[in-house]
């Protein structure tokens, strides 16, 4: 992988970091360090009289610390540019925006959807397999590699295989694919209904739509897609 495929994220970052640093300068502008006293909190959480909140608010020096630990969160942000410190960051912001959600009922829904950009999905994915020994029941998928749709498929599989489960052979290479026979699935106009269930099942990420599968009449419709993809693979193929 290029060296350059995480800039966009860690722009994405910039962005956020400027977005909290931002915030906390605001608050020094208007109220200085006396922001952080317990008072403006205290405040704020009477206004919004959630549960949690009116609790909060009958201890002001609660108030305080909970303040001081958000001006120091927002004004050290920007640390997180610095990938060492990225993960320290982005643990305080999940903290930050769980408290505002149960204290003050506020849920900054935009910025909080970011968060699922920063996990490490591919490596989550592979720590779990490996632990749960998912990764040796691996399956092999068979696709033709002169089909231009396949190709598209097998992107979008690769993508979701956080695993590295599946072992891909391409049929139109036989130096490379060899024979293909038994224990296998095969992607594309040849693709039936019961290959696609063991790919879901194969793939986590596709285990919430597997059982759908299942329901009756999915076989018939999945002939009729397939007889689809058959009749515009010759425009498609290369």
């Amino acid at each position: 992988m290029s060296t350059f495929a995480g800039w966009p994220l860690d722009l994405l970052f910039v962005e956020l970091a400027a977005y909290y640093c931002l915030s906390g300068l605001a608050k020094l502008r208007d109220g200085g360090l006396a922001w952080a006293d317990g008072y403006a909190l205290q405040y704020y959480l009477l206004l919004m009289r959630t549960p949690g909140g009116t609790w909060l608010a009958s201890h002001l020096w609660l108030c305080a610390v909970l303040s001081m630990l958000v001006l120091a969160f927002e004004l050290g942000a920007p640390l997180g540019i610095l990938r060492r410190w990225r993960p320290l960051v982005l643990v305080g912001g999940v903290l930050f925006h769980l408290s505002t959600w149960y204290f003050m009922d506020i849920w900054f829904w935009p910025i909080v959807a970011l968060y699922a950009l920063f996990v490490p999905w591919t490596r989550l994915g592979t720590t779990i397999a490996r632990r749960t020994g998912f990764t040796h029941r691996s399956l092999r998928v068979a696709y033709d590699g002169a089909c231009a749709p396949c190709r598209q498929t097998v992107s979008v599989l690769r993508d979701l295989d956080l695993a590295s489960k599946l072992a891909f052979i391409d049929v139109a290479r036989p130096a490379r694919g060899g024979h293909v026979s038994g224990g296998h699935v095969v992607v594309g106009t040849r693709g039936d209904m019961d290959g696609l269930r063991r790919l879901a099942w194969a793939l986590p990420a596709a285990w919430p739509l597997a059982p759908l599968l299942y329901v009756p009449g999915t076989r018939w419709l999945g002939r009729r897609l397939l007889s689809a993809m058959a009749r515009l693979r010759p425009a498609a193929s290369s």
